[in-house]
């Protein structure tokens, strides 16, 4: 199912370039053009609104579209790309949505290179049935490439012992101070590294921690919260992907403070802060 709107589409020349807020209604400037195509967007969407509000091409998200205005918004993408890049883990049965906002929104703000990281160097298919073959793997990953390690939830954290390369490989990581986040049943797999040790977390439960970590004794340090991050380690359950992404954003320092807020509303939400309408 489309819904259409008078806005041009961002490909349409004739679009906005008048700098707005996009989540400040009071900011948003209104603009109309009887002449402008019609734009068929995915119900839904936050792009091509009723409202006819020019909004940002830079916060663009995947699969919508929005519309363009000059300097809307200061964020990374506006600067030369990080030298280093995002990791992303993949392994067999990884969860792949509870990812998929953060690494979406890094490499379109942030403008960090992505790579996915397997164990071996062989296809996985994630839980949702999508094939990845991964652009390194976890014995060759370079430590001063990374700007932050991704492991992603899937069954085999609560069933399988941890990798010794991929323990070594984090516990690097940790060592220099390069951010961890892991989400869901992840949040088991640096549980049992020890990674958690004297550090705010959360997961899908305290009990499911206990019950899968043998040994878990950081329950003083557990915050009944969608994400928490501390001193470089984000964790979440695993129906915070939201909230996941948002902590890496700020841990990254992507979107402005506002901005990362806003972002996190409408996506939790599933509508347009009020007054946009």
């Amino acid at each position: 199912m489309t819904t259409s709107s008078n806005l041009p589409c961002a490909s349409d020349p004739r679009r906005s370039r008048r700098p707005v807020n996009p989540f400040d209604p009071a900011g948003a400037r209104a603009y109309r053009d009887p002449s402008a195509g019609r734009c068929g967007v995915t119900s839904g969407s936050v792009s091509c609104y009723r409202a006819r509000v020019a909004w940002p091409a830079r916060l663009t998200v995947a699969g919508y579209y929005w519309l363009e205005a000059a300097d809307a918004i200061t964020s990374q993408a506006d600067n030369m790309s990080p030298e280093k890049a995002v990791y992303l883990l993949v392994v067999e049965g990884f969860a792949d949505w509870e990812p998929a906002h953060a690494v979406a929104e890094l490499r379109r703000h942030g403008q960090y290179r992505v790579e996915s990281v397997g164990l071996t160097s062989a296809t996985v298919e994630s839980m949702g049935g999508i094939r990845v073959l991964p652009s390194t793997i976890v014995s060759e990953v370079d430590p001063a490439d990374v700007a932050a390690f991704i492991l992603p939830g899937g069954d085999r954290w609560e069933n399988s012992p941890v990798e010794p390369e991929l323990e070594q490989l984090l516990n690097g990581l940790d060592s220099q101070g390069t951010p961890i986040a892991a989400i869901c049943a992840a949040t088991v797999a640096i549980a049992r590294l020890g990674l958690l040790r004297g550090r705010r977390h959360t997961s899908n439960g305290l009990e499911y921690l206990r019950s899968n970590v043998p040994g878990y004794g950081e329950a003083a340090n557990y915050v009944d919260s969608p994400a928490v991050r501390d001193r470089g380690l984000i964790t979440a359950s695993g129906l915070g992907d939201v909230e996941f992404a948002r902590e890496l954003f700020e841990e990254l320092n992507v979107l402005s403070v506002e901005d990362r807020a806003a972002w996190a509303t409408i996506f939790r939400n599933a509508r347009m802060p009020e007054g946009a309408a």
